[in-house]
């Protein structure tokens, strides 16, 4: 295999925004638990994991008027890439915002070779960009102006990085460097869904495999000039397996859902009441949704000024156990049994797509202290990629 295949990369233009993202993220973990990190970072970061799905609109401004870039944290570089891109044989193609997060982008296509070029935009990361080109057998090549950040690549992904180097040598890069048959069309009307399924697509290999790993977390720590301890580490895998349990979650929801044919407006009566049950919860999250006081992201152990706390300590300790003796379905319903609740929940039914687990349904209490409008928005996840 070639050497650059083992450089961290990911799918598509998608590949270094991804990446970046996560690295920020993950950084954001390690100086949260010192002091002084920027306020930009924690207000974009608070979970300390990137959105497993984005979405891209078009922004509202004039795509081809360069005079104006006042949208753009780095309006000069943007207007450099730009120009850059132009040079090469590139034709603009629109300009996005990622909806979840505070990046912008500039796409491209170059006609001859078949090849998109993006411009990505980050108020923290700078301003850099891809040269791209899609194949039939469901692979990717790219060559970035990006820096190498530390993240293993999927296997799907062939990626290089070229900091500092002009797009025109970007490009020829990837002209050498990429198979010269076998190429998708990179056309403007295909640009966003491409962009977004390739998004898709890598963070579906990275839930498969719950997040980065140790090796991948002390690489990103060591190239920022940083040690990371193992409880920083397990903090930032923590993070990103409770956020992955609560998006596949997500997903069964809205699945069993369509499937069992409720109509919406039926279903947001009880949406709060409906919770999935499945193997990637961990047992925080198991606890949580049979005690709606508990919250994963905020318990910090035992209190023995807080009663409660001793309760949720010795439930966490039984539900461990539960877990490394059978799967997380059966210690949700050992804890339900254990809490003499067993009789009081209503199992709707099985989901066995993405991830096989239970659909619930919670006894129909405190109704009044949820707001059903907000549980509409937790099922905007696309059905079709298995994870």
């Amino acid at each position: 295999m070639l050497a650059f295949l083992k450089i961290v990369a990911a799918a598509f233009v998608a590949l270094v925004i991804l990446i970046v993202i996560i690295v920020l993220f993950i950084r954001w973990k390690f100086r949260s638990f010192m002091a002084g990190i920027m306020d930009k970072v924690k207000n974009e970061a608070s979970s300390g994991v990137p959105p497993f799905r984005i979405t891209l609109s078009r922004t509202e401004e004039d795509d081809e008027d360069d005079s104006d870039d006042s949208g753009w944290s780095h309006s000069d570089d943007v207007r450099r890439l730009t120009e850059d891109m132009i040079g090469a044989g590139f034709t603009a193609i629109g300009d996005f915002d990622v909806e979840e997060l505070p990046l912008k982008l500039r796409a491209f296509q170059h006609h001859d070779h078949q090849a998109y070029g993006v411009i990505y935009d980050h108020f923290v990361a700078g301003s850099w960009c891809d040269v791209v080109r899609r194949y039939a057998d469901d692979t990717s090549w790219t060559c970035s102006t990006g820096k190498q950040h530390g993240m293993d690549s999927p296997p799907h992904s062939n990626s290089q990085h070229f900091p500092g180097e002009s797009v025109k040598t970007v490009l020829d890069r990837l002209l050498e460097s990429s198979p010269a048959t076998g190429y998708l069309k990179a056309g403007a009307d295909t640009f966003v869904r491409a962009f977004e399924s390739a998004y898709s697509r890598e963070m579906n290999w990275r839930i498969e495999r719950g997040g980065p790993t140790e090796e991948e977390i002390r690489r990103i720590s060591s190239m920022g000039g940083q040690e990371c301890t193992q409880e920083q580490i397990d903090a930032v895998q923590k993070q990103w397996r409770l956020a992955i349990g609560q998006f596949l979650s997500d997903r069964m929801i809205r699945s069993w859902r369509k499937d069992s044919g409720i109509a919406q407006a039926d279903f947001e009566a009880v949406a709060w009441r409906t919770v999935a049950v499945h193997k990637r919860l961990l047992p925080e999250q198991i606890l949580a949704l049979v005690d709606e006081d508990f919250s994963p992201e905020y318990y910090s152990g035992p209190d023995e000024d807080e009663p409660e706390t001793l309760e949720w300590e010795r439930d966490l300790n039984l539900l461990r156990e539960w877990c490394r003796e059978g799967s997380a379905i059966s210690a949700f319903n050992q804890l339900l049994v254990s809490r003499q609740l067993d009789s009081k929940w209503e199992k709707l039914g099985s989901v066995d797509k993405s991830v096989r687990g239970e659909i619930w349904r919670r006894p129909a209490v405190g109704d009044e202290h949820h707001d059903d409008a907000d549980d509409e928005n937790e099922f905007d996840y696309e059905e079709s990629e298995r994870v």
